[in-house]
Formats: structure tokens, sequence, C-alpha cells
């Protein structure tokens, strides 16, 4: 689990951030002045420093070292560094709506990248899933004018004479930071429900095949960019990095792509920096099913046929008042998924029968809901990294058979 040092230094680097992207033009867009953001910093610096919040716990003089003996205390200071980092991370990611402001009048052709999609995917288009390749493929194009914003950006402050302002060498002096790598494990309210007795027989997958999937683009290994330092220019961001190993730096780098989108139509476009965030939106407002409250039938697919049922099986248990209410008591998070519902490939459910052959042919296959993001998510992750070009990481421009073609104005 992260330090409090490690949480007060990801905090310090936040701010840090902060006050680089209030730097730059527009920044009413989130509503701060960089004046009072390298004022939070300045003040955060002197409060961490006073009470040792960025020292190691092996350091007697560190504030962890002290609270060793006053677990409560602890955890109530590393949820506020939480809250706070969270509240930081919110800032940050206006530079999509800048670079999508900035790309109005030389944008790329998204038509590029919904090719792209559709080509990958030729399930979608067997699907007939058209509003799906759209929003996919301008979800690539958006990565794109964010990548092309920072890079342009860069290039242009690095030319401007260094700032002597407060703040802006702060993340140069930072120590490297621990990061913890996500692992993909299912979350305590993914955890499966019983299943009722009236429902055919399912069996569960025990094992997957996402690492032998046939994904072929992966983000760049950690030690090409860090060159061996400890701090780092991230060359997406090119905000400074601390990550320690490939999976904090890959972590880091899908955040900034924002690979996940929203699969379900009538839900507007919106990127997604993590997985669990994604996927507990799908979860919470889309893939729901309905349980009766009073009878063991099985669960309904949309709120219509289970108030249907509520109707004629069971009119006398409730008023017209009290439905609203019997609704959401009834509502459940899926517990399981078929296979088959990936919208990216139609053979999921054959290659997970092979690797489980202890699965009767006979019985239905399902998989956890943690399963399946991670499925669904390495689909999009890929996406997201088309959108980086070969060569992105090199002196000058890329030139990339993945770089779109820009629209003339």
């Amino acid at each position: 689990m992260p330090s409090i040092a490690s949480r007060a230094k990801g905090c310090l680097a936040q701010l840090g951030r902060l006050v680089g992207l209030l730097e730059e033009p527009d920044q009413e867009l989130i509503g701060l002045s960089a004046t009072e953001v390298v004022d939070t910093l300045g003040r955060f610096r002197i409060w961490a420093a006073n009470i040792g919040a960025l020292q190691d716990i092996h350091t007697k003089s560190s504030l962890a070292y002290r609270l060793r003996d006053a677990p409560k205390i602890a955890r109530q200071i590393t949820e506020l560094l939480d809250e706070l980092a969270e509240s930081l991370e919110d800032g940050v990611r206006d530079r999509y709506a800048k670079a999508a402001a900035a790309a109005i009048t030389n944008p790329f052709n998204d038509q590029f990248d919904i090719c792209h999609v559709e080509h990958k995917f030729p399930t979608l288009r067997k699907r007939n899933d058209r509003w799906l390749i759209d929003r996919l493929g301008r979800a690539v194009t958006q990565r794109r004018q964010y990548l092309k914003y920072c890079r342009e950006h860069h290039d242009k402050t690095a030319k401007e004479p260094p700032s002597a302002e407060p703040g802006t060498l702060v993340m140069r002096n930072l120590e490297a930071s621990s990061q913890m790598p996500t692992t993909l494990i299912p979350s305590a309210r993914m955890i499966e429900e019983v299943v009722e007795d009236t429902q055919s027989q399912t069996s569960y997958a025990t094992s997957t095949d996402e690492e032998n999937s046939n994904a072929t683009l992966s983000v760049i290994k950690l030690e090409e960019v860090s060159k061996g330092f400890k701090q780092f220019e991230c060359p997406y961001c090119w905000q400074i990095q601390t990550a320690r190993n490939q999976k904090a730096w890959k972590k880091h780098v899908l955040s900034d792509l924002k690979p996940y989108v929203c699969t379900f139509e009538d839900c507007e476009l919106k990127l997604f920096s993590d997985r669990h965030t994604w996927f507990s939106h799908e979860l919470k407002d889309h893939r729901q099913e309905w349980r009766c409250y009073f009878c063991s039938h099985y669960p309904f697919e949309n709120s219509d046929s289970y108030q249907r049922h509520l109707a004629s099986h069971h009119p006398e248990s409730f008023v017209k008042a009290q439905l609203p209410a019997l609704l959401e008591m009834s509502q459940k998070a899926l517990s399981k998924l078929s296979p088959t519902d990936c919208p990216f490939c139609d053979d999921w459910e054959q290659r997970l029968r092979i690797i489980n052959p202890h699965i009767p042919a006979t019985e239905a296959l399902a998989v956890t809901p943690s399963q399946f993001q991670h499925h669904l998510g390495a689909h999009m992750e890929q996406l997201a990294l088309f959108a980086i070009p070969r060569g992105y990481t090199e002196e000058g421009e890329a030139d990339s058979g993945n770089a779109a073609p820009q629209i003339d104005s």
C-alpha cells in the first residue's frame, strides 16, 4: 500500500503539474489562478517539510514513524492526501479540452482512425455497431490532438526563458516516489451473487487467454524513456515522472491516453483514464439486472419487463407509491457476463473453452465482471496506443504510418 511519504510526494508533483498547466493560455477553464496554486504549493511544501510527511518511515523524524502506533490518525491523513490528489488530477485533465479547442483551426481527419477501428475489429461491423466504431475512432483522434497539443506546448515553453517563479522547479527536486502497480483482481463490489436454481447451469472460466492475445502494440520500455534517471520527462504529457518499474510507467501512459470509453450507445462520448472508473460506470449505469424482491424468478434485463412481472404476479404485495423504491432495491450490477457480449471479437468463448476443457459443452460459459473488464479494456488499450505515432519519442517530427492526416484549413 502506498505510504504517507509517497502520497505526499504525489500531491507535491500534482501541484507542480497544475502550476505548469495554469501558466498556459485560457487558464480560466479551470477557475483557478497560477498565483493561488503557487501559493498553495508553497504552503504544502512548508507543511510537508515541517511535519516530516516526505520522509520514509525508517526515518525517526518522519510523520509515518511518529504515527506508527496511531493507525487511525495515519489512515485519516492518507485519506486526506488521496482526496487532495484526486482533486488535483481533476484540474490537470482539462488539457484534453484545451487540445480540442486548439484543434478547431487545424483538426485531424477522424476518418483515418474510424477506418482503423473498423479494420482492426471487423466484429463491430458484423454486429452493425456503426455508432461504436465512430465513437472509438473519434476517441483515437482526440488522443492524437492531446499528444500534439502537449508536444507543441512543450516546444513553445522550451524556447522561452526559464521562469524564476516559485514552484516551477519543484518537480525536478523530488526523490522517486514508490508507485504501486495496479493489480487486476475482482473488487468486493463485483463479487458474484448466488444464482437462482431456476436458471440454467452456468460455469465460470477459471483461466483466460489475455496473456497470449494477439495484441501487437505495447508501451515503450521505461529504461528507454528514463535513461536510467529516477526522474524523467514523459514524452507524451511532458511532465516529470518518477515511475520505478514498467507497470507503474504503463499505468501512467494509459492514464495520459485515457483508453476507455463507454460501450453503450445511449451514453455520451467520455474518455476514462483508468479501468476501474470506466467499468464501474458501466456496471452502475448500464450492465444491470432486476431481481424480483418477492420470488426467485430469474433476473430481468430491463425495468419494464420487471414491472410487468410485478403487475402480473405480485399486484397485492405493494402499492403504486412504493414502485420507485422497489425498482431501486431490485436493481443490481451484473454478477456474471457472457464472453459473447464482447463487441470487439466473436471468438472469445471458443478460446475460453479450449483452455477450460473441464467445462462441459452443454453448460453456459460465463466470466466475472473483473475478467470481462480486463478483456474489454485490453482491446481499447490497443486503440489508445495506436494514437501514438511510431517514432514519436524521437527528436523532431514523427515519420509514421500511424500518423493521421490533418485537414487543411
